[in-house]
Order: structure tokens, then C-alpha cells, then sequence
């Protein structure tokens, strides 16, 4: 059996090696760095965005299931999975 190994590095240590390069790199090795680090703010605020979005849809079930007609358990079930989920999506 084969066994995969992620060696994806985190947001942390590829900062760490941008810190490095924009401290002590070449020109070339200094504008990759604010590059790549100009590039990880993008991500990071369209995963915010997405995140905003989640939460927002999370709290349209909410207002959904106390609204409409529905079974007690399936109203329960929605309640509770997407509260669930918007403390996750908060880090709580």
C-alpha cells in the first residue's frame, strides 16, 4: 500500500521563507518574495469572503427552518447542523 505524504507547507512557514528572502535574498529572490506574499494576501481575503458567504447562507437556513412549516426533527436537524457549522466557520 502506498502511503501520501502532504509536505504542503503552511501559511506560517512560507512567510518565514518570504521574511528570509526579502531580508537576505538576491533583487530577483526580494520580488519574488512581496510577489508570492501579495499573492497570499489575495487568497486569504477571498477565503474570508467565502467564508462571509458561508455564514451568510448558514443563517438563511436558520431564518428558513423557524419560518416554514417542517417537521420538528428535520427543523431540529437543519438548526443544529448550521449552527454547527457558523461556530466552526467563526472558530468557536
Amino acid at each position: 500500500m502506498t502511503e501520501t505524504i502532504d509536505m504542503t507547507p503552511t501559511w506560517t512557514a512560507a512567510a518565514h521563507v518570504y521574511c528570509a528572502a526579502l531580508e537576505a535574498g538576491t533583487g530577483k529572490g526580494q520580488q519574488m518574495a512581496r510577489e508570492e506574499i501579495m499573492r497570499m494576501a489575495r487568497q486569504y481575503d477571498a477565503a474570508l469572503d467565502e467564508r462571509k458567504e458561508l455564514i451568510a447562507a448558514l443563517e438563511g437556513m436558520i431564518e428558513m427552518a423557524t419560518h416554514h412549516a417542517m417537521e420538528p426533527e428535520e427543523r431540529r436537524d437543519i438548526l443544529s447542523n448550521a449552527r454547527a457549522a457558523i461556530a466552526e466557520a467563526k472558530g468557536e
